[in-house]
């Protein structure tokens, strides 16, 4: 992937990205070590073990 950055963050489409957890999944393993893949919306001290 060439372009120009190597982090993405992402909502995964949601305004909780607990709710799109097989989405990030999904992404992550696209991306594999190419580009860091950050959830960004709803991320809190009772789901962040999730992530």
């Amino acid at each position: 992937m060439d372009l120009g950055f190597n982090h993405v963050l992402t909502s995964e489409q949601q305004l909780m990205a607990i709710k799109r957890l097989a989405l990030l999944v999904e992404l992550l393993n696209i991306a594999k070590d190419e580009l860091v893949i950050m959830a960004g919306a709803g991320i809190n001290d009772q789901n962040c073990d999730f992530f």
